[in-house]
C-alpha cells in the first residue's frame, strides 16, 4: 500500500505546481538501491556549501563516487533536485546519477575528477556559453519557486542588516525584480558560481543541482558574468558567443536587472547565515571587484565568516548601485 500512496503524493505536488507529471515531474521513488547500503572501502567528507547537504567521496577500492545527502530537505524539494540531476546525468552535462532513494534522501553520482589540463582563457567564454546552452537548450526541470521569490523570501527572513546598507534600496530593488517581465523560462541551474564547474580536459561539466529549475535563463548568464567575467571585453565576448550575436537594448537591461538579482541572491544567502552579532560590527564596505580581487590574491578568504560578510556587504552594494 506504501507505494501507491506515495505516487498519489507526488501526482498531488505535481499539480499544485502546475508540472506535467510526465515530462517534468515524475521521478521514480528509487534507483538501484541496493547500491546504497553497500560498505565503503573509504568515505571522506566533502564541503558541501551553505545548503546544509552532507557530501562524501567514497570508494569501493576501484572507483570513487560522490555520495549526496538531502534529508533534510522536504519530499518535494528531493523531487525536484533529483530529477534536475537525472536530466544532467542524461543530457552528459553533469555527473553520472548511479542510484537514489527519494524517501531516505540519498543519491550516489559519478566522482568528476578535475582536469590536469589547461584552459587557455581566450576559450572560457566560449567553454561556458557552451554549457549554458546544454542547460538552457535542454530537457526541462520541474517547476518551483521563482529565484525572485526566493531572494524576497530571504530578504524577509533576515533579522539583522549592516548599518552601511541602505535598507530601503533594498526593498525598492526587490519590488523592480517582481515587476520584471520574464519572456521565457527554460531548465535553469540557479547556482553557477566557480565551485560548481568542474573542467574535464575539453569541457566543463556543472554540479549541484540543489536550487535548478524552470526559470529566467538570463539569471544564469548572469552569474556566470559576476563571477567570471570582469572586464567589458570578456563580458562581451561571453555575451556573445551565448546570444550568438549583439544583443539588443532590452536584452542588455535584462542583464542588467537579473545582475542585481544574483547580487541579492547570493548577498542576502551569506548574510543569513551570519551570526547577528558579526553583522553589528563595523568591516568595510567595498566595490565587489575589489573583493573578487582580494580572494584571487589570498589576502581574504571566503571560508571565514569575515571574508563572507565583507563579500555579502559588497555584493549587496552592488545590487543598489544606479
Amino acid at each position: 500500500m506504501f507505494m501507491p500512496f506515495r505516487n498519489f503524493f507526488l501526482l498531488s505536488f505535481l499539480a499544485l505546481f502546475g508540472c506535467d507529471e510526465a515530462k517534468v515531474c515524475s521521478v521514480s521513488p528509487q534507483k538501484a538501491p541496493e547500491l546504497l547500503d553497500q560498505q565503503w572501502a573509504q568515505k571522506v567528507p566533502l564541503k558541501g556549501g551553505l545548503s546544509g547537504s552532507n557530501l562524501y567521496k567514497v570508494s569501493d577500492g576501484t572507483n570513487s563516487y560522490v555520495i549526496r545527502n538531502i534529508d533534510n530537505r522536504s519530499l518535494e524539494d528531493r523531487v525536484i533536485e533529483i530529477k534536475a540531476q537525472q536530466v544532467a546525468s542524461d543530457a552528459g552535462y553533469g555527473p553520472k546519477l548511479i542510484a537514489y532513494d527519494l524517501d531516505k534522501g540519498i543519491l550516489l553520482m559519478e566522482y568528476l575528477r578535475p582536469s590536469t589540463t589547461a584552459m587557455l582563457v581566450d576559450q572560457l567564454p566560449e567553454k561556458l556559453a557552451t554549457l549554458l546552452h546544454q542547460i538552457h537548450d535542454g530537457p526541462t526541470f520541474c517547476e518551483g519557486l521563482s529565484i525572485v521569490s526566493q531572494i524576497a523570501n530571504r530578504f524577509d527572513q533576515i533579522k539583522q542588516y549592516p548599518s552601511d546598507i541602505d535598507h530601503n534600496r533594498l526593498i525598492a530593488e526587490i519590488a523592480m525584480l517582481k515587476k520584471l517581465k520574464v519572456q521565457k523560462k527554460t531548465a535553469t541551474h540557479r547556482d553557477l558560481n566557480p565551485n560548481n564547474f568542474i573542467w574535464q580536459g575539453d569541457s566543463f561539466k556543472v554540479i549541484d543541482f540543489e536550487n535548478a529549475a524552470e526559470d529566467d535563463p538570463f539569471f544564469d548568464v548572469a552569474t556566470v558574468t559576476l563571477f567570471y567575467f570582469h572586464d567589458e571585453s570578456s563580458r562581451e565576448a561571453f555575451w556573445e558567443a551565448y546570444f550568438k550575436r549583439k544583443l539588443t537594448a532590452e536584452e542588455r537591461n535584462h542583464l542588467a536587472q537579473m545582475r542585481k538579482a544574483v547580487c541579492l541572491f547570493y548577498g542576502l544567502e551569506l548574510l543569513y547565515h551570519i551570526p547577528e552579532d558579526v553583522v553589528r560590527t563595523n568591516v568595510p564596505l567595498k566595490p565587489v571587484m575589489e573583493v573578487f580581487m582580494s580572494f584571487q590574491a589570498g589576502t581574504l578568504s571566503l571560508y571565514t565568516t569575515e571574508g563572507q560578510f565583507i563579500f555579502a556587504k559588497a555584493l549587496l552594494r552592488e545590487a543598489i548601485l544606479d
